[in-house]
């Protein structure tokens, strides 16, 4: 297998799990909510803003990481081609 291919390969497994992972994510969000409501004692999803922004925060570290993955990919494929 020559090394274009191998790059190539890598930055294809990074979108596929950054595309996966995405929609994991979101399912998970959209039906945690509702449960973790009810456990906290909130009568609706919508006024916990500290769980909130946690969530938010763990996925902004997930994309920026699955973005580093991407540019790495990006770079090795490029090194490979020119």
């Amino acid at each position: 297998m020559s090394t274009a291919i191998d790059r190539a390969t890598f930055l294809r497994r990074s979108l596929q799990l950054d595309g996966i992972a995405s929609a994991v994510c979101g399912v998970l969000l959209l039906a945690g909510a509702r449960p973790l409501s009810d456990v906290i004692g909130l009568s609706a999803p919508g006024p916990a803003r500290v769980v909130g922004t946690v969530a938010v925060a763990a996925v902004a570290a997930a994309v920026l990481g699955f973005t580093v993955l991407e540019v790495v990919g990006l770079r090795r494929l490029r090194a490979a081609a020119g």
